[in-house]
């Protein structure tokens, strides 16, 4: 870091910011430029204390322009100081990046320096934790069983001597008792049959036992076709009123159906119209002939549409 004495003043104040806008590299400063900048300001403060209470005119003029440019000196220290953090996060994310990279920290003040390492520890431990960690995980080997956890398990799945003959002795003693059972069951049935056998022979057929039937008396008989011809007859009578009860109700039908429509014949074109009942009627033509209730009829004859036939 130079140990070179900057004389502070508005200019060169500009003059510094302007440059480290414009070249990429981060510029050298004096060790002692802060505090240099602070002196520089109180005096600007004081200027603004200086006779206050005071009308002079020139002494107004100079306070002005003393609190413009305390008001433009804190915007370019701003901006120097914000494009001078911004190069050295740069230059510790790129050493981390790449650590055999050389930084010059030569032209760093001591803060700048601070928070340079600061910020190039602080990324070296993260990416270690979790990008390197990452990198360098390498696939499981896959362990190969010994000899003793081969025989355990081999032991288990391989059935003993002892528990075939078991297995045997039981599967021959189930098939006894099959056996035994099928047997039982043959001699039931044996029995059955013999028990049905007796059963028949000692309750033999009557085929000679037949329930008599009464014999009917020529007078029954006639009474009997009598009833059945007296049946057939009243059926015949409820038809012919059924058929002459459906005839009537179809000519009064007819009447009411005559009573309440008219036959007319249009005149003139009539385009399609609604009944009282929502029916659709039409549209008709001249010369065209139809049947309409009785009130359509009437109005279509009154209003010159319609004639009646």
């Amino acid at each position: 870091m130079s140990d070179k004495e900057i004389n502070i003043t508005y200019e060169t104040l500009f003059e510094f910011s302007q440059r480290e806008k414009n070249r990429e590299e981060l510029q050298s400063l004096g060790d002692n430029f802060y505090e240099d900048v602070s002196h520089y300001i109180q005096e600007k403060i004081k200027i603004l204390q200086k006779d206050q209470g005071t009308l002079d005119t020139f002494s107004e003029e100079e306070k002005e322009k003393t609190r413009t440019q305390l008001g433009n000196i804190k915007r370019i220290l701003t901006q120097l100081y914000e494009k001078r953090e911004k190069k050295i996060i740069n230059m510790a994310t790129h050493k981390s990046r790449e650590p055999a990279t050389l930084v010059d920290e030569s032209v760093m003040l001591n803060h700048e320096s601070e928070m340079y390492n600061h910020f190039t520890d602080l990324l070296n431990k993260y990416r270690k934790e979790k990008l390197m960690s990452l990198l360098s995980t390498k696939p499981a080997q896959p362990t190969q069983p010994t000899q003793e956890s081969t025989e355990q398990t081999q032991e288990p799945t391989q059935p003993t001597q002892e528990s075939t003959e078991q297995t045997q002795e039981q599967t021959q003693e189930s098939t006894e008792q099959t056996q035994q059972t099928q047997e039982q069951t043959q001699e039931s049935t044996e029995q059955t049959q013999q028990t049905q056998e007796q059963t028949q022979e000692s309750t033999p057929v009557k085929e000679e036992e037949k329930p008599l039937q009464e014999t009917e008396s020529p007078e029954t008989h006639l009474q009997q076709e009598s009833t059945q011809e007296s049946i057939k007859q009243t059926e015949q009578t409820q038809e012919q009123t059924e058929i002459a009860k459906s005839k009537q109700e179809t000519s009064d039908t007819q009447e009411t159906q005559e009573k309440e429509t008219k036959r007319i014949k249009f005149t003139h074109y009539v385009p399609k119209f609604l009944g009282r009942e929502m029916e659709v009627y039409g549209p008709f033509e001249p010369e065209d002939i139809a049947t309409l209730p009785i009130e359509l009829a009437k109005i279509l004859i009154t209003k010159g549409r319609a004639e009646e036939i």
